[in-house]
């Protein structure tokens, strides 16, 4: 729902999460913006999650509104855990509750 107080286009997502999620190809992505102070933190516990469980991982800096158009895989556009391809989540996650879901990845 918006209350538009002018005359103008309605906000819309920028669509296409499952082609943006793919396009960050095998391995663990994390993609994130320096919108909130808790996200470096929630990368480094993510890097480390895959590095323990042997996952490869990569950091994506969004740095202004195009990259997050282009590349954020989800409509939370200011932190993002993509693994093999699919979203894992858009929000910090512990290791502990991290680790199972990266080892459940190797098995499949």
């Amino acid at each position: 729902m918006v209350k538009k107080l002018t005359d103008g286009p309605s906000p819309s997502f920028a669509g296409g999460w499952e082609e943006k999620q793919r396009a960050f190809g095998p391995g663990l992505t994390v993609v994130r913006s320096d919108q909130c102070p808790y996200i470096v933190d929630a990368t480094a516990t993510a890097i480390e999650a895959a590095r323990k469980v042997g996952i490869e991982s990569r950091v994506v800096d969004l740095r202004d509104r195009q990259d997050v158009l282009e590349l954020s895989p989800s409509p939370y556009g200011v932190f993002g855990i993509v693994l093999d391809g699919r979203l894992l989540s858009y929000h910090y996650l512990l290791e502990k509750d991290l680790l199972p879901l990266l080892n459940s990845s190797r098995d499949l």
